[in-house]
C-alpha cells in the first residue's frame, strides 16, 4: 500500500483525535459586519485571472499604504466530529465543512450553523468539498483512506442531498471548469480521474499512479492532475489527455499561477518544486523540508509552500524562491484569505495559525486542536480555519473587533447600529463589528416601545489596536393608554316607585289618590347594563361606561338587563385600538314575550265582605280586596268598575297597557257624599 505523508498526516489526525479527552466547546459570539473594502480576492477554489507578472516583493496594492490591521479570531463555531475540508459557495456566502467521523457537512452563514446535513450514503470519509457556479451545487468528495476502495461524491444544491455519485477508488481532491461546469475528481487510490457533470460521472479519465491532487488553469480549461505514484504530471483538456511531464519524487500538490500560466508542484520527497509551462519544465526549485501544500496568492503574485518538516513556507516567483518565513510548528497547509492578501499557515503540531503579509510573518494565533485546513469566504470577508481535532471551525476577519453590549430590552426585541458605513442587526444583546484603524461615528436605532438612556463610549469611537466594547442601556417607553367608550341607546328610565313598582300602570289626569296609586315623576337613572373587556368587568345605570386600554385588539361582551337583549354593538368585537380613542355604539330593544300577562284590580274603602265588580272584556265578581284577570297578552285593555250602592268608585274607568309586566290596578271606594276631589275618566299605561 502506498503510504504519502500528506496521506500519513490524515490517519496520523485521525488516530490523534481519538486519543482527546476533551473536545474545544464553540464559543458565543455576536456576529461580525466587516468594515467596507474593494473587491475580494479569488476563493481559493478558482485562481485569479490577472494579467501580467508581480513583483515577488511588492503587493499588487500600494506598499505605501498597508493594511491598518490584522486578521482578529472573531469566533470559534462548533461543527461536526472531526472535520477535514471545506469551501464556500459564492453566490450566498455559506460555507460547507465536511465532517469525516460525523457522516455529515456543517453548512454556515458567517459565525451562524444554517444546517448539518447528514451524509446517509456517503462510502466512506466525507473530506474534500468544492463549489460549481454553473449549476450552484456543492460537490463532497466521500473516501476511504485504504487503496482500492471506491468512492463517491455527493451533490448537495443549499442544505438538500441531490444524489450520491459513484467514483474512482479514495478520491481525494476536486477541482471545478467554470466554463462547463464538470468536477474533476482525482482518485488517489487508483489511475484515474472521474469527471462529474450534474448528478452523473460522465468520463473515467486514465492518468499517472495515485492521482491526489489537481488545478486548474481557468484560461485554457486544462486541469493539471499530480500523480504521487508515478511521479509526474497529467495534463487534460475536456475528456482527453494532452501528455504527462516527469517532476520531481512524490508529488503531493499543485498550485496554478494564471499571471505566468504557470505550475508549481511540490514534491513531498525530492524537496523542491517542479514549476512547469503547459508541458515543459521551466525548473526544479529547492525548498524546505516535506512540502506539503501549495496556493497561489492573486494580492502578491506569488506560489507559497508549506514546509512541514522545516516549519516554513517558501514564497516562489517563476523559478525564484523569494522568501522564507518561518511559521508556526509543521505547517500543513497555507492559503491566502481576506483582502490585503493576508495568507493562513496551519501549524497541526503547536494548534496555532500563523499570518502572513506579503513576505512578514506578522504572528501566530492560537486556535482549536489540529488546524488542517482553511476556507476563504470572500463574500463575507471571513477566513475559516478548521480544527480537525476541536470539532469546530476558528474564524477571523480583518479589523478590530467594536461591540455594543445592549441591556434594557426584551428578549427577541430587535435592535440595530450604524458604524460609519457599516449596519448590523440583532435580537441578542450583542451587535459586533470588525473596522480598520479610524474614527467613526455611530447610531444606535431605537426599537419601538423604547427609549434610548445612554450609550457609552459615545460617538465617535477611535478604533485602535484594541477591541472596543460600547455599553447600550435602553428603557421602555410609559405606556399610553385610550379611552375605549360604551355608549347605550334603547334603554328607558321613566319608573315610579309607587303603585306597583317598575313602570307607573296608570296615571290619573284628575284628583289625588293617596300614596296608593298616586302619580311620580320619571327618574333618570336606567336599568343597570354591563361590560366585559378582556376579563375586566364594568356596571353603570348611566348611558355610558369606559375603559382605559393600551394599544392592541381587545375582546368585549355587553350584558344587557332583564328585559332586554343587545340588538347591535359597532364595532362589534374585537376592537382595535391604534393610537386613538374607540367609542362603541350599543343599541338594546326591549324583549318580546309570549308569557301570559296579568291586571290585578285591588279595593279599599268597601266594609268587609262586600261584593264588588269589574269588566274587563269579562265582568268579574269578588267579595274580597281583590279581582285578578289572568292569561292576558300585551296590549291596551279598557275596564269599568261596577257601581256599588252608597259608594262611588275611583276610577270608575280607564285603560290599562300591558307590555312586559303585569300590572295592578288600586280602586278607592268613597261612601257617598264624600268629596273625592276628583271626577271624571281614568286612563293608565302599563310599563
Amino acid at each position: 500500500m502506498k503510504a504519502t505523508k500528506l496521506h500519513g498526516f490524515r490517519v496520523a489526525v485521525w488516530l490523534v483525535w481519538t486519543s482527546l479527552a476533551v473536545l474545544l466547546l464553540s464559543m458565543a459570539v455576536p456576529s461580525f459586519v466587516g468594515a467596507a473594502a474593494a473587491s475580494p480576492g479569488p476563493p481559493p477554489s478558482f485562481a485569479a485571472s490577472a494579467s501580467g507578472t508581480s513583483s515577488p516583493l511588492v503587493p499588487a496594492a500600494d506598499p505605501a499604504d498597508p493594511p491598518s490591521s490584522t486578521p482578529t479570531l472573531v469566533a470559534t463555531v462548533g461543527v461536526g466530529t472531526q472535520p477535514l475540508r471545506g469551501a464556500t459557495d459564492l453566490a450566498n456566502g455559506w460555507v460547507y465543512v465536511a465532517n469525516a467521523r460525523s457522516n455529515s457537512v456543517t453548512v454556515l452563514n458567517g459565525t451562524t450553523v444554517v444546517a448539518t446535513v447528514a451524509l446517509p450514503n456517503a462510502v466512506g470519509t466525507p473530506d474534500y468539498v468544492v463549489y460549481d457556479a454553473a449549476n450552484g451545487y456543492v460537490y463532497v468528495v466521500d473516501t476511504f483512506y485504504f487503496e482500492g476502495t471506491g468512492g463517491a461524491v455527493s451533490v448537495l444544491n443549499n442544505t438538500s442531498v441531490l444524489a450520491t455519485v459513484g467514483v474512482g477508488p479514495s478520491p481525494d481532491a476536486a477541482v471545478v471548469d467554470p466554463s462547463t461546469g464538470d468536477v474533476y475528481v482525482a482518485n488517489c487510490g487508483g489511475a484515474n480521474v472521474s469527471v462529474v457533470s450534474g448528478e452523473s460521472e460522465i468520463a473515467s479519465v486514465p492518468v499517472g499512479t495515485s492521482p491526489c491532487s489537481l488545478a486548474l488553469d481557468p484560461v485554457s480549461d486544462e486541469v493539471y492532475v499530480a500523480n504521487e505514484g508515478s511521479a509526474n504530471v497529467s495534463v487534460l483538456s475536456g475528456l482527453g489527455v494532452l501528455g504527462q511531464v516527469t517532476v520531481g519524487s512524490s508529488p503531493d500538490a499543485v498550485a496554478f499561477d494564471p499571471a505566468d500560466s504557470e505550475l508549481y508542484v511540490a514534491n513531498n520527497v525530492s524537496e523542491n518544486v517542479t514549476v512547469l509551462s503547459g508541458l515543459t519544465v521551466v525548473g526544479n526549485v529547492p525548498v524546505g523540508a516535506d512540502p506539503s501544500f501549495a496556493s497561489f496568492n492573486a494580492y502578491l503574485g506569488a506560489v507559497e509552500v508549506a514546509n512541514t518538516n522545516s516549519s516554513t513556507v517558501s514564497v516562489l516567483n517563476g523559478s525564484a524562491v523569494v522568501a522564507t518565513l518561518p511559521v508556526t510548528g509543521d505547517p500543513v497547509w497555507v492559503g491566502p484569505g481576506l483582502t490585503g492578501g493576508f495568507a493562513f499557515v496551519a501549524g497541526w503540531s503547536t494548534n496555532a495559525v500563523t499570518i502572513l503579509n506579503a513576505t512578514t510573518t506578522l504572528r501566530n494565533v492560537t486556535v482549536g486542536a489540529l488546524p488542517t485546513y482553511g476556507i476563504a469566504d470572500p463574500v463575507n470577508q471571513l477566513m475559516y480555519i478548521v480544527d480537525s481535532g476541536g470539532n469546530n471551525v476558528s474564524v477571523f476577519a480583518v479589523g478590530y473587533s467594536v461591540t455594543f453590549n445592549e441591556t434594557g430590552l426584551a428578549p427577541s426585541v430587535a435592535w440595530s447600529v450604524t458604524l460609519g458605513a457599516s449596519s448590523n442587526s440583532s435580537t441578542t444583546p450583542l451587535i459586533g463589528f470588525l473596522e480598520p484603524a479610524g474614527v467613526y461615528t455611530y447610531a444606535v436605532a431605537t426599537p419601538s416601545g423604547y427609549e434610548l438612556v445612554s450609550s457609552t463610549p459615545s460617538s465617535p469611537l477611535t478604533v485602535t489596536d484594541a477591541p472596543i466594547v460600547v455599553n447600550v442601556t435602553f428603557a421602555p417607553l410609559p405606556t399610553a393608554t385610550y379611552t375605549l367608550t360604551f355608549v347605550e341607546t334603547g334603554l328607558s328610565g321613566c319608573h315610579t316607585s309607587g303603585g306597583g313598582g317598575w313602570g307607573s300602570p296608570w296615571s290619573a289626569p284628575r284628583g289625588d289618590w293617596g300614596s296608593q296609586g298616586s302619580p311620580q315623576c320619571c327618574h333618570s337613572s336606567i336599568p343597570s347594563w354591563s361590560v366585559t373587556v378582556e376579563g375586566v368587568t364594568k356596571s353603570t345605570t348611566n348611558t355610558s361606561l369606559s375603559f382605559s386600554e393600551p394599544n392592541g385588539t381587545f375582546s368585549y361582551t355587553v350584558d344587557a338587563p332583564s328585559g332586554y337583549v343587545v340588538a347591535a354593538s359597532v364595532p362589534a368585537s374585537p376592537v382595535t385600538i391604534d393610537g386613538a380613542n374607540v367609542t362603541v355604539a350599543v343599541t338594546f330593544s326591549r324583549c318580546t314575550t309570549s308569557v301570559a300577562l296579568s291586571i290585578t284590580f285591588e279595593e279599599s274603602g268597601l266594609p268587609r265582605w262586600t261584593t264588588w265588580c269589574v269588566t274587563l272584556n269579562v265582568t268579574a265578581c269578588s267579595a274580597g280586596e281583590e279581582i285578578v284577570f289572568s292569561g292576558l297578552s300585551p296590549g291596551s285593555y279598557g275596564f269599568n268598575v261596577s257601581p256599588v250602592k252608597g259608594y262611588t268608585a275611583h276610577p270608575e274607568v280607564g285603560t290599562v297597557r300591558l307590555s312586559t309586566y303585569s300590572v295592578t290596578v288600586n280602586v278607592r271606594f268613597w261612601s257617598a257624599g264624600h268629596h273625592h276631589g276628583g271626577c271624571g275618566g281614568w286612563q293608565g299605561e302599563g310599563w
